[in-house]
């Protein structure tokens, strides 16, 4: 079996920019959600920031390895080591958006990944209209796409998320 998409460096340098940089988050609040990531290491440490974030509180190392242990999120962010080390691996913030993108990309292709092979499997069990089990897949997989809208801009086809999702399953 396949690894479903993902970038370990990518979800490890998005935390290691925010910490770098606390404002940082704000660059990347509206694209990403702990959802998105893969490792939960990196889910947990983006929610842990999110949640210092909306209490107004500072983002740093000790404060998230802190907020984790609030959360009971401590043993899965694995400490201060780990988001120091996430924050020593980046020479500089400028970049998080493109990290971020890279995230929420990874994010949609195993979406789509999931939702394609759940549709191959109900294919050999319906006994329906298929007119009408296409447009429930149809349905479903631009619903994955939908995020994408505003971020498209001519820089990201439906289709090429298709194919390459397929390719991957």
């Amino acid at each position: 079996m396949k690894t479903a998409p993902h970038d370990r460096e990518a979800e490890r340098a998005v935390i290691g920019c925010v910490l770098l940089r606390p404002n940082a988050l704000d660059t990347v609040a509206d694209l990403l959600t702990p959802d998105h990531f893969f490792v939960p290491a990196n889910a947990e440490a983006f929610r842990c920031m999110l949640s210092l974030r909306g209490r107004g509180e500072p983002i740093d190392v000790f404060t998230v390895e802190s907020e984790s242990t609030r959360l009971g999120v401590g043993p899965t962010v694995g400490g201060s080591a780990y988001l120091a080390g996430c924050q020593a691996e980046v020479p500089t913030a400028e970049n998080v958006r493109h990290y971020a993108r890279v995230v929420f990309d990874n994010a949609i292709f195993r979406r789509l990944a999931d939702e394609l092979s759940t549709i191959a499997g109900e294919c050999s069990a319906v006994r329906g209209d298929v007119d009408e089990f296409v447009a429930d897949a149809e349905r479903r997989i631009l619903a994955i796409s939908m995020p994408l809208a505003s971020l498209r801009h001519g820089e990201f086809e439906m289709a090429d998320a298709i194919r390459r999702a397929v390719a991957r399953i």
